[in-house]
């Protein structure tokens, strides 16, 4: 048998070449299965998961320097590359962190139990700005426990931070002046009464409230009120010294906190400069509007006082203030808490006094000089309390005022009068020129719906318009003048006469004085009582009488105790009398039998006042 040699060795060297390449497929699957190939993939799977992470992931010796960090920690930082980051900082402590402290206790934590979970701080990046990080790390020891270095990761938390310090900001400061509102002076007034105590110096708590703001606030609208209150907050800033805390605790109310005062005359030293400082005008828009505050002060030589008794000493020192005048302070005394007591007492009273029918009205004639008769009554509030009786109108109106108890009240008062005055009309036909007086409020001047007030009640009673004569205030008047004018006029309009109260008290000018739409001024008392002692009164009333007469106003002296008082403003050209002289107030079935009522004229002497 022939064999082909060829042939066979063509074959043999096929079959060679494909158990070697069989072998050799063999060898390579084995090698990438094998644990190296396998640790060598996870290195580099690792690797790129690290290098590839989102949030900074660092490796750092024991003693503070960093061994690796990826590329996100670099920018983190503000450094291009990671490289770049490991170039600059040398020390950690010293050269990242804002206070070096915090990485001190950073690592402490490590060293005590291994592992630290979401440390905050702030660090600086590369441009100097400051951020906050907050970290995760942990320890990693060989089989033998021995530390080799710590690993672990960083996210950039600012945003958060910055809305919880806005948060937070917002939950202790007053959003409209940026001032601290009442919680956070609380935790300062505490914090400084255990000074004082450990320092042995004195501190002040002052309670300043703006007098008149709510006549601002109410008739030049909110954003003006809200504008007068900014202007408020930096006069205070400029009137009290860089250390002390200025808080607004209330719609008009300011608090002052003094803190290391050697005598109490600084204190009252630092009022007297708050008083000058809100002196001058204040621009709202075109406008200009005057301001002053009643400061309440409360003072403590040695820490011994608790914050609390600061606070309501002051409350109450600042309506001490309040019943002296107008850009005035009082220091407190103890008798100031029983009058706080007293008012607070009245105040809750007052307020159920409507609703029980406990207010009175009183009334006191007014008498034409010259002949001698009553041409009007003026009505007087009363409130006769079912347990202390008949209190004084200067006990209560003012906290009717402040309280906005006076609205309710006026209306009431507005009633009930002009019912009465109908009443007596119909009893008294022979006399149809008599008129009401009734006092009219700052409060309910305001009130935007005031003339369709006095409307409804004048319908109601069925008192002619011009049987009613509403007196108002110097200082109310003055105040939001155009729009004040507006509502005088409407109400002029109507039938409805106007007087102006208290006349001579300062506020009004003459030419304001000439552009409203008055019947009546009304001379106050006090000036009354100096008429016949001081000759620069004379010469005001004098001043007066020629004023009114050359704007055809009429005028009517209040406050009249003695025939000499009534014979010299008779003289003077006065036309009605109201005083003590006459008559006092009286209820309306008392003044129904009065002489003065009934026509009767009874002759006067200064001895004799009439009952």
């Amino acid at each position: 048998m022939a064999f082909n040699l060829p042939l066979i060795a063509l074959i043999g060297a096929t079959l060679f070449f494909y158990f070697r390449e069989a072998r050799l497929r063999r060898q390579l699957q084995f090698a990438l299965k094998s644990p190296y190939a396998e640790k060598r993939q996870s290195d580099e799977r690792f690797h790129s998961i690290v290098e590839n992470a989102v949030e900074g992931i660092f490796q750092s010796t024991p003693d503070g320097r960093y061994l690796h960090v990826n590329p996100a920690l670099a920018r983190l930082y503000g450094y291009e590359t990671a490289q770049d980051l490991k170039s600059n900082l040398h020390n950690i402590a010293k050269d990242l962190y804002v206070a070096p402290n915090r990485r001190s206790e950073f690592q402490t934590l490590l060293q005590e139990q291994d592992f630290v979970r979401d440390f905050e701080s702030q660090v600086y990046q590369k441009s100097g700005s400051i951020i906050w990080i907050m970290e995760n790390a942990r320890a990693v020891r060989d089989s033998q426990g021995e530390l080799l270095y710590y690993e672990g990761s960083v996210i950039d938390i600012t945003q958060r931070k910055n809305a919880e310090e806005r948060l937070v900001y917002q939950a202790l400061h007053d959003s409209l002046t940026a001032l601290p509102n009442r919680l956070l002076f609380e935790d300062r007034l505490h914090q400084a009464v255990l000074r004082s105590k450990r320092d042995t110096l004195g501190l002040a708590v002052l309670f300043v409230d703006l007098d008149d703001f709510k006549l601002v606030n109410d008739s030049m609208g909110h954003e003006a009120g809200d504008t007068l209150l900014r202007v408020i907050a930096e006069r205070l800033r400029n009137a009290v010294r860089e250390e002390d805390t200025i808080a607004r605790i209330g719609g008009d109310e300011f608090i002052v906190l003094l803190e290391r005062l050697k005598e109490v005359h600084e204190a009252t030293e630092i009022a007297e400069r708050i008083v000058t400082e809100l002196q001058p005008p204040i621009p709202i828009g075109e406008r200009e509007v005057f301001t002053s505050a009643s400061i309440g002060i409360a003072y403590s030589a040695d820490g011994l006082h608790r914050a609390e008794s600061l606070l309501r000493d002051s409350d109450a020192a600042m309506y001490q203030a309040k019943t002296r005048q107008k850009a005035s302070y009082a220091l407190f005394n103890p008798e100031m808490n029983t009058k706080l007591v007293e008012r607070l007492e009245i105040e809750t009273g007052l307020r159920f006094a409507l609703e029980r029918g406990e207010l009175r009205l009183h009334y006191q004639p007014l008498i034409e000089l010259e002949n001698n008769v009553m041409s009007g009554v003026e009505a007087l509030l009363r409130w006769e309390h079912p347990a202390q009786g008949l209190i004084p109108p200067g006990k209560f109106i003012q906290i009717a005022e402040d309280t906005g108890l006076i609205v309710p009240i006026g209306y009431w008062v507005l009633e009930e009068a002009c019912r009465q005055m109908q009443e007596w009309r119909a009893e008294r036909p022979d006399n149809p020129l008599m008129t009401i007086n009734v006092n009219l409020s700052g409060k309910q001047l305001q009130c935007e719906d005031i003339v369709a007030q006095v409307a409804e009640i004048l319908d109601k009673t069925q008192l002619p318009p011009t049987a009613l004569k509403l007196e108002i205030t110097e200082s109310v008047m003055m105040t939001d003048f155009d729009t004040t004018l507006a509502k005088l006029n409407a109400l002029k309009a109507m039938g409805v006469k106007l007087a102006m109260d208290d006349f001579g008290t300062g506020y009004s000018s003459i030419a304001s004085l000439s552009t409203l739409p008055l019947d009546t001024v009304k001379i106050d008392r006090a000036f009354v009582n100096r008429l016949t002692d001081h000759k620069e009164t004379h010469s005001a009333l004098e001043a007066i009488m020629t004023l009114s007469k050359a704007l055809k106003l009429n005028v009517t002296g209040e406050g009249i105790e003695t025939n000499q008082q009534r014979r010299s403003l008779q003289d003077l050209g006065c036309h009605v009398g109201q005083g003590y002289l006459f008559a006092k107030p009286l209820p309306a079935a008392a003044l129904s039998e009065h002489p003065y009522f009934t026509g009767v004229v009874m002759e006067r002497s200064d001895e004799r006042r009439a009952a």
